[in-house]
């Protein structure tokens, strides 16, 4: 996340105050934010999933793929929309 886009930092800021908020069994759990100063992102230093990610993205195509079924995809718009 660049900080020279402040309206996205802010808004990133906000669900990052909701993560840390958030205490689920089925929610990964946000442990450490490191927002340095020299350096224009935020690295967020999260719990480990076991099961590996849920998605893998197609930059060709634009699409999110479900990590073992390539036969069904999410485009990045409707991606972007459930994750909002």
């Amino acid at each position: 996340m660049r900080k020279v886009d402040r309206e996205a930092y802010l808004n990133s800021m906000r669900e990052i105050d909701i993560h840390k908020l958030l205490n689920h069994p089925c929610i990964i759990r946000l442990h450490e934010i490191i927002d340095d100063e020299g350096d224009d992102k935020v690295h967020l230093i999260m719990e480990f999933a076991e099961g590996g990610q849920l998605l893998t993205y197609d930059k060709e195509m634009a699409k999110f793929w479900f990590i073992g079924r390539r036969n069904y995809t999410l485009p990045e718009e409707e991606v972007r929309r459930f994750a909002k």
